[in-house]
């Protein structure tokens, strides 16, 4: 499912799939060792594994024609 990956980061990058499917728009993976580390998340030099989910424009619904002619008030 992921290649590439080794030991532990498969479970946190399955959690972050998971999450950017339900429809959280960025996920952070850090590393609890590292004195505020959640902190720092939220700071200009972030540290962590930065994972994105779809921009808006490719996370819309696709279109349903028959829907979308209907709204317009076209009939067939």
């Amino acid at each position: 499912m992921l290649p590439g990956l080794a030991g532990g980061m498969v479970p946190k990058m399955t959690a972050c799939l998971a999450a950017l499917r339900a429809g959280v728009g960025e996920v952070r993976v850090l590393d609890g060792r590292v004195p505020d580390a959640v902190l720092r998340a939220f700071g200009p030099a972030a540290p962590g594994t930065r994972v994105l989910g779809p921009s808006p424009a490719e996370s819309r619904p696709a279109a349903v024609p028959e829907f979308d002619s209907a709204a317009s008030g076209a009939t067939s």
